[in-house]
């Protein structure tokens, strides 16, 4: 099991525990994290699983597609910063991976 550090729309901290091959966005729905609505069910088509990440996870979160960054673009103020939770699969060297929900424009 993967262990993740997530912090919800209204500030408080929460752990999920997740399995390899999970989207993020899958473990942070599972756990009912706040802010994470994933209106369009995991297609890149919403922008409303978006989240930021503690520093040092930048080669594990690379791959951005360019459906990711227009949607990025339009939904969250920071969009260098974020990935669609969506578009995350969770691996074993993602345990201990710290994120923040970002809240929409």
């Amino acid at each position: 099991m993967i262990t993740i550090r997530i912090t919800g729309t209204d500030k408080a901290e929460y752990e999920v525990q997740a399995k390899p091959g999970m989207t993020l966005m899958e473990a942070a729905k599972a756990k009912s994290i706040p802010g994470v609505d994933a209106d369009c069910g995991g297609n890149a088509a919403c922008g409303t699983c978006a989240m930021s990440f503690g520093q040092g996870w930048e080669h594990l979160l690379e791959g951005r597609g360019a459906d990711e960054d227009d949607m990025l673009e339009f939904s969250v103020e920071t969009p260098s910063k974020c990935r669609l939770s969506c578009q995350i699969e969770l691996s074993d060297q993602m345990d201990g991976l710290t994120a923040v929900v970002e809240t929409e424009r």
